[in-house]
């Protein structure tokens, strides 16, 4: 395991997650796990006190069982927490016959450690999680499996900055079904942050968890811009588009000074041109942390995709016979990345006459001292109808005559504007519209 300085006092937040399956039994629970506790909380290198470590339990079997037991820094002083321990009555409250691991880590990080350490219980305390357990989570199937929720609220304590220390207990053939579980869910490096002991040598094991309970304040760095994965436009019809995103840095506690590493890709820049897809810009800063290289990287993650008006819309209306026009209204043509319109696009409704038409929508995109384009959308428009002079009529029912509607009617024709019974007369000119008798002589 790795060495810790013992000339430090310790001032820790700790909460400890507690298997209380009904594995560990009563008799186990009574000679060995509390007398583990007693001699952990009144180890004097942990320095539980009002000034000094804070330490709160949840325990977990079943999923009622599976609570918040003792907050931390409820109770600060060690004798009073040996005293409390003293009261728990494993077989009536905390007895079950499943294991809720992944409940006891969601209740860490949502209850305990809502915030990034040092940021919870007492502002400027590191906070650790220590896990006691003896088994494989369970149920470890179905809807409420507790591996993957185990999974992801471990991660998210440990991306918290919450240092995750595992126990496992029990016998080194049972220790092994579960252990790799242990690993994952624990703080690295395995070899500092892992530990395991068979219930009768526990007492054995609390100095060994004391150094990393206590180990030198970590030294959190964290990119002070964080960029969220954003969409970047090109032109229309090009393959590349301008980017631009906030100049990255990393802030470290411990004043310590993190050294910038070369960006990857190489030259990529801010404000610079790239192909369209997807592309992570990365940015490392190296530091020391208790004599140990560490590296974060902070990333840049953005699309690069053409600014493009939808399919052109063709809008078809139909005057209805009798009318001269119809309302026609459509839907405004957006493009897909944000834009200001202009102040001079056409409306989307208007009285239209049968005939075709465009309007054209103008809009422009603009990131300020980078780059800006306009961008035109397009809106088809078709009426239709059968005119008769500028009227819409039925042919079906209606004859035309010269721009003059007339009721359709059986044996009757058009000369010029009139409208004749074709038995009784005869047309003699249609432009002039000259109407004689059957028989006659045309003029």
């Amino acid at each position: 395991m790795g060495q810790y300085s013992a000339s430090i006092e310790c001032k820790k937040d700790i909460l400890i997650l507690w298997d209380n399956s009904a594995s560990i039994g009563e008799n186990n629970f009574k000679d060995k796990v509390i007398p583990f506790l007693t001699q952990l909380v009144t180890n004097t290198k942990l320095n539980v006190a009002k000034e000094g470590t804070h330490i709160g339990f949840t325990t977990f079997s079943t999923e009622d069982k599976t609570k918040p037991l003792l907050k931390v820094g409820e109770k600060t002083e060690a004798d009073e927490l040996t005293s409390w321990l003293k009261t728990l009555d494993y077989r009536n409250d905390l007895m079950g016959d499943q294991t809720y691991t992944g409940k006891a880590f969601e209740l860490a990080s949502t209850d305990t450690f809502k915030s990034a350490s040092p940021l919870n219980h007492r502002a400027g305390v590191d906070d650790v999680v220590m896990l006691f357990t003896d088994g494989k989570p369970n149920p470890s199937a179905g809807r409420k499996n507790q591996i993957p929720v185990a999974n992801k609220f471990s991660a998210k304590l440990k991306n918290k900055n919450v240092k995750i220390i595992g126990l496992a207990v029990g016998k080194e053939e049972n220790i092994n079904k579960f252990y790799s579980y242990i690993v994952k869910w624990s703080s690295p490096p395995e070899e500092d942050y892992v530990f395991k002991a068979e219930l009768t040598e526990l007492n054995d094991v609390v100095n060994k968890l004391v150094g990393p309970l206590c180990g030198l304040p970590a030294v959190v760095c964290r990119c002070t811009k964080p960029v969220t994965p954003f969409t970047a436009y090109a032109e229309p019809g090009q393959q590349t588009g301008k980017v631009s995103w906030p100049k990255q840095e990393v802030a470290c506690t411990n004043d310590v000074v993190p050294t910038p590493g070369p960006v990857h890709p190489s030259g990529a820049i801010s404000g610079g041109r790239y192909s369209l897809g997807k592309h992570v810009i990365t940015y490392p800063f190296s530091y020391n942390n208790a004599g140990k290289p560490k590296v974060l990287s902070c990333q840049v993650n953005f699309t690069v995709v053409r600014c493009e008006c939808p399919s052109t819309q063709t809008v078809e209306a139909k005057v209805e016979p009798g009318d001269t026009t119809v309302d026609v209204s459509w839907q405004e043509p957006e493009p897909n990345c944000p834009t200001t319109q202009s102040p001079d696009n056409p409306k989307t409704s208007e009285s239209l006459s049968v005939g075709t038409y465009a309007r054209t929508y103008t809009y422009t995109y603009s990131i300020p001292e980078i780059h800006s384009f306009n961008i035109k959308c397009h809106v088809n428009i078709v009426v239709t109808g059968e005119l008769c002079g500028e009227t819409v009529y039925d042919p079906t029912k209606e004859d035309c005559c010269c721009g003059k509607i007339e009721t359709k009617k059986y044996g009757y024709q058009c000369c010029g504007m009139r409208y004749y019974n074709t038995r009784t007369k005869k047309c003699c000119n249609n432009e002039r519209a000259i109407l004689v008798p059957i028989g006659g002589n045309c003029p």
